[in-house]
């Protein structure tokens, strides 16, 4: 689920919208009695919100399952794209139509997917064919 944080103050953080359940956090004593074992529970919390924004037809995504797609493929040339929020996209239907995909570009230094919010995808969220030597690093 995905909740809008609407206040921070300190170590306490406010929802737009209170959590349907109960969610545990910090250290929790899990087990039988005599054999219950200690666990630190916590939340994972991204950020996916960009100053660049890439979206895709937000009208017909859902029943079309076709988003954008975007392809660094075969050729010389290279893609970098960093810290952008990519949104609708994948096309589920078609093969090879991921949201951010290298594909066979053998060795290529200069290729980059670093930091991206991939968000609301149809298919895979980053692919790599066939391609070395690239960086992938700190996306969600």
């Amino acid at each position: 689920t995905v909740h809008r944080i609407t206040q921070i103050s300190g170590k306490q953080l406010t929802v737009a919208e209170p959590a349907r359940d109960e969610h545990w956090g910090g250290y929790r004593e899990i087990g039988e009695f005599g054999a219950q074992r200690r666990f630190e529970l916590a939340a994972e919390v991204v950020n996916l919100e960009r100053s660049v924004l890439i979206t895709g037809d937000h009208q017909d995504i859902q029943s079309t399952g076709e988003g954008l797609h975007t392809i660094q493929a075969n050729g010389p040339g290279y893609m970098d794209m960093r810290y952008a929020r990519v949104e609708f996209c994948g096309q589920r239907p078609v093969m090879g139509r991921y949201c951010l995909h290298f594909h066979l570009l053998k060795k290529c230094p200069r290729c980059v997917f670093q930091g991206n919010a991939v968000v609301d995808g149809e298919h895979v969220g980053i692919t790599v064919h066939g391609t070395h030597d690239a960086v992938v690093d700190q996306n969600v």
